[in-house]
């Protein structure tokens, strides 16, 4: 019974060493990781997907713009918060 379902468990991180951006000058971001996970399962025609992203919950700076129209402040632009228990259901219909 089993055997007729097919499981898909991947998972992935990636790691972003420090980061040099120039807007008006330059500044180093730091470095940070982030975490996705889904875990799936399907029969036939068929599929359900639960995954989770940015599982660690980081906020991290992916730019900057420190230019004289960002009013003198820093500001960044960051990851996506973290998600999870989001399905994704997919049917294949024959024709």
């Amino acid at each position: 019974m089993l055997q007729d379902y097919k499981f898909d468990v991947p998972g992935r991180e990636s790691y972003v060493g420090p980061v040099f951006d120039t807007a008006y000058y330059a500044e180093t971001l730091g470095s940070y990781g982030l975490m996705d996970f889904r875990l799936g399962v399907g029969k036939q025609a068929w599929t359900a997907s639960l995954f989770g992203t940015n599982l660690t919950n980081k906020h991290a700076g992916l730019t900057i713009d420190n230019t004289v129209f960002a009013c003198s402040s820093r500001r960044s632009r960051v990851s996506r918060p973290i998600s999870r228990a989001r399905l994704d259901w997919r049917s294949k219909r024959s024709s």
